[in-house]
């Protein structure tokens, strides 16, 4: 009930405030005294307030002065045909609302003036020597006198069209914080030196701003056809439209915030030394646009684009962080070893220019003429994406990607001979996905984790090195010649991963699971664990000697191949069921080999087994103290300096030599 009773008292009160603003008539019932504070001068014999109409008409024709005793507010001021005096100030009035002039004289003298609105048609209109406020809009129409009286006319507040009639001014400011002032083609507003175009708003220029130094709008900048900049050297500006003739050849700074916009209208000469951007290019099909051999930075730190309309650019850097999108019709001349940013690019156009491009973040092209071929070397950090309609030229030297490749299908990729390197970062995974592209020499420097698509024919060349302390998972293939080196922590051969062309190999971890044939290697090393998992097929060299420094674990498929295997590392376990044609362990020190308990080593020929010395035994042992291993096989064996346990031989009676036997053997001899 409380607060209806409030909604009631606050509706009466906004009821009463309304019925008591009524028009007050001048009369000049004060005679001699022309006064506004003299009530007698007014109809009712009320002076104006604040929420009132001060009306001049042929009531009374005689002068009248805003004096120092009267409030100095009204809620508007109308000066209608039939008045012929003048009124004056010799105090700042404001109006609330609607100043409006038809007849007579006004002289603000050096007395401030702020309306609302500002409507002179008739009459002799005399301007503050200090300041004269328009919050909203100006019209000037008709045929009366304006004197500008050297004073400064502020258009501050909010939005508002101006209409000057051809009037000259001798000094106007900008300071609205909202709206779009609106300056038509009948203005020619002087600025001065360095000016604001509002604090907050926005600015459409029809008519002519003048000024010296730089001119800077917060907002939106709209520079409409029969508008005009003269006498500026340069621009700070948020988003710029341009929609007629602008000549900024010799503008020292020329700097956006926001967009440079060109609608089909548009004439711009750009300036001769740099154009800095904070968000993006916009040329309309149509606009002409003047390079004037300048340079357009591009330095945002949001998602931005640019369209060229076809207009040929001269230099353009960038230094942003947000990601930008180049259109088809744009050809971006970049010149010397440049730098795309940090934000990442969508390329629909092309790129122009030499030596080595850099991108640190994600480039995605679905150009069909991208022109990176006109580069020597390409560094991408980030991940490269050709969608369905790219068509890229390789450059002729070194692709880097140390991000992610994807090559839609569609896409076409020629590798000009250039050599493509994926140099996945450290403690980063990334994924290879080539569509079938054709490569001429791949080099793989990853520190991370790279995985190579099934889609993916990497020629890697005569006796190749892959990775750098990273990780490989390969689900497509890999070509060469010579030895294949895996400078890897892991090497994973995937399911549907294939080795082409090689006679040799040498990895760090290695897991097999797929099929993989090294039957006709001459040399194969793996310098950690072997891990051939369920799906895994190994085929081992069958002349070579096959050496494994860390854990040999069959849980898939592995063929000996009549070759030899050697087990060449310290603390080394054989896990799962293998069969060998051939297997030899000799330590260098003090060792131990454990065997998973229940599982069989099959040797079908020389089984070699051999401590350091009699001091610096290489003990047998089982993966669970108790449970035996087996051994079997009835091929030769050679065992000494050993110290066995939980081993159950069931082939060939093995006869050791200066031994030691530990519990739970049978078949072997001590």
């Amino acid at each position: 009930m409380a607060r209806a009773g409030l909604l009631a008292a606050l509706l009466t009160l906004l009821l009463a405030a309304n019925a008591s603003a009524v028009t007050r008539v001048w009369d000049g019932g004060c005679g001699e005294n022309h006064s506004w504070s003299c009530a007698a001068n007014w109809s009712e014999d009320v002076d104006p307030g604040k929420e009132d109409v001060a009306l001049f008409n042929s009531t009374s024709t005689g002068n009248s002065t805003v004096d120092s005793e009267f409030e100095g507010t009204v809620a508007a001021l109308r000066i209608n045909p039939g008045y012929t005096g003048t009124i004056s100030l010799s105090r700042g009035l404001q109006v609330l609302g609607l100043f409006k002039q038809v007849a007579g004289s006004f002289t603000a003298g050096a007395k401030s003036l702020n309306v609302k609105t500002f409507n002179l048609t008739g009459g002799s209109f005399t301007a503050s020597s200090g300041t004269t406020s328009i919050k909203g809009t100006m019209k000037i129409a008709g045929t009366p006198t304006f004197n500008a009286n050297g004073g400064t006319v502020d258009f501050y507040g909010g939005g508002g069209t101006l209409t000057c009639n051809g009037v000259s001014f001798s000094s106007a400011v900008f300071t609205h914080a909202s709206g779009i002032k609106k300056v038509g083609t009948s203005c020619s507003l002087p600025l001065g030196e360095d000016p604001s175009l509002g604090s907050g708003g926005s600015l459409t220029l029809n008519g002519t701003l003048s000024g010296t130094g730089t001119i800077t709008a917060f907002k939106k900048l709209t520079l409409g056809e029969t508008g005009s900049l003269a006498g500026f050297s340069g621009l700070n500006a948020n988003a710029v439209i341009v929609n007629g003739s602008y000549d900024f050849g010799e503008y020292e700074p020329f700097t956006t915030s926001g967009d440079l916009a060109l609608s089909p209208s548009a004439e711009v000469v750009a300036p001769d030394g740099i154009a800095t951007l904070g968000r993006g290019l916009a040329i309309a099909g149509g606009a002409s646009f003047d390079a004037n051999e300048g340079t357009l930075k591009f330095v945002g730190k949001s998602t931005y684009a640019l369209a060229c309309g076809e207009q040929a650019l001269n230099l353009v850097v960038f230094e942003s962080i947000g990601r930008q999108t180049i259109g088809s019709d744009c050809t971006v001349p970049l010149g010397a070893n440049p730098n795309l940013g940090k934000g990442g690019m969508v390329l629909n156009g092309t790129l122009s220019g030499s030596g080595t491009l850099t991108e640190t973040g994600l480039i995605e092209i679905g150009s069909d003429d991208p022109g990176l071929e006109s580069f020597t070397n390409i560094v991408d950090s980030g991940s490269l994406t050709l969608t369905p309609t790219a068509s890229v030229t390789a450059p002729a030297g070194t692709l880097t990607v140390k991000g992610n490749l994807t090559i839609a299908e569609g896409a076409t990729f020629d590798a000009n001979e250039g050599t493509v390197d994926f140099e996945a970062p450290y403690r980063t995974t990334r994924t290879l996905s080539c569509g079938g592209a054709t490569f001429a020499n791949i080099v793989l420097t990853n520190a991370g984790r790279q995985i190579i698509g099934e889609d993916c024919t990497l020629p890697l060349g005569k006796d190749p090195e892959i990775g750098n302390n990273g990780q490989i998972e390969l689900n497509g293939a890999l070509a060469g010649t010579g030895t294949l080196t895996a400078d890897s922590v892991l090497l994973i051969l995937g399911e549907t991963g294939g080795l082409s062309g090689f006679s040799g190999f040498a990895s760090g971890a290695l897991t097999v699971a797929g099929a993989y044939d090294f039957g006709e290697y001459e040399s194969l090393a793996v310098g950690g664990d072997l891990n051939i998992v369920a799906s895994g097929e190994f085929v081992a060299p069958g002349e070579a000697t096959a050496e494994f420094a860390g854990d040999f674990s069959n849980g898939g498929s592995f063929d000996a191949n009549e070759g030899t295997v050697e087990l060449t590392g310290t603390g080394q376990a054989v896990n799962g069921s293998t069969t060998f044609e051939n297997l030899t362990k000799v330590a260098e020190t003090a060792d131990t080999l454990t065997f998973q308990a229940g599982s069989t080593q099959t040797v079908k020929g020389a089984l070699t087994l051999e401590g350091a010395s009699a001091e610096a035994l290489l003990a047998l042992v089982s993966s669970k103290a108790g449970e035996a291993w087996n051994l079997a096989g009835t091929g030769t064996r050679s065992a000494q300096w050993l110290s066995v346990k939980d081993s159950n031989n069931t082939g060939t009676k093995v006869e050791t030599v200066e031994s030691v036997d530990a519990g739970g053997n049978t078949g072997w001899s001590f």
